[in-house]
């Protein structure tokens, strides 16, 4: 049932070719070290691939719109994890996760490929480009890049073995992300799920994410007439015995002052 979403491949030999090439030096974009039931594990980010770049510095006025928001400066191509614990390596191929959801090329979907920040945004990037600053391509370039492989116990089950990865973006601003990593119920590298639907990746905004972190609660996740909207979204999350509970709720609008009422409640 997994494998619809993610691809797992174990290699008992670190000296796999396949390895090795995954993990060229200019392919690797992020790594960490971490301690999984007390043996030290070496985690990457790497391309499978050269990536191209989307939402670049080279496009800094279309890097600031909705679409880019959180992929900026970025890029995309075909991901890997790759997990080195004791003789093995473990491989997931993180581009399944972002199929069906909203990336900077969404008018053309690509299925398969990863999106993945690169140089950190500033405040005043924008406001160079406009008066055409000859170094600010070059300035967003030599940025040091952007951390990805932050690790936290998003199940709560003890165990601080998950990162966040951006998996699309509601206009505007509004970031979707799935938790990667490994678990005490699942020791294999697969992507949270919820107690109500094990057959999918659990997408989540990053807020949410962050209250489960913290053991839970209810998150407003979109206001009455947000970009017009005629509905007030909450996301109720929970974790018991490293299982995750998550549901939306959606109440109305009303105009004339009276309070709002549940119109619908979604397991997510």
């Amino acid at each position: 049932m997994q494998k619809h979403f993610i691809a797992v491949v174990i290699a008992l030999a670190v000296g796999s070719t396949g390895v090795l090439a995954a993990s060229a030096p200019e392919l690797v974009r992020d790594q960490t070290t971490l301690t999984v039931n007390g043996a030290r594990e070496t985690w990457q980010l790497v391309w499978a691939e050269p990536p191209k770049e989307v939402c670049g510095p080279a496009e800094v006025s279309s890097a600031a719109t909705c679409p880019c928001s959180g992929f900026a400066y970025g890029e995309y191509g075909r991901l890997n994890l790759v997990r080195r614990h004791g003789g093995a390596v473990e491989i997931l191929d993180l581009g399944p996760l972002f199929d069906g959801q909203e990336t900077p090329s969404m008018t053309k979907p690509i299925t398969g490929v990863a999106y993945l920040s690169r140089w950190p945004e500033a405040e005043n990037d924008l406001a160079r480009d406009n008066v055409d600053d000859p170094k600010l391509v070059a300035d967003i370039r030599a940025r040091p890049p952007v951390h990805h492989l932050s690790m936290e116990d998003y199940d709560r089950d003890g165990l601080a073995a998950e990162f966040l990865l951006q998996v699309g973006t509601v206009p505007c601003m509004k970031h979707k992300f799935v938790a990667v990593g490994v678990s005490k119920r699942d020791g294999r590298l697969h992507a949270l799920r919820s107690a109500a639907h094990p057959e999918r990746p659990l997408v989540l905004f990053g807020e949410v994410w962050d209250a489960l972190r913290k053991g839970g609660g209810t998150v407003v996740t979109w206001e009455c007439q947000d970009h017009g909207a005629e509905f007030h979204n909450e996301t109720v999350v929970s974790v018991q015995d490293g299982i995750i509970h998550a549901k939306r709720q959606t109440f109305n609008c009303p105009t004339d002052g009276a309070a709002r009422t549940l119109v619908e409640e979604t397991e997510l």
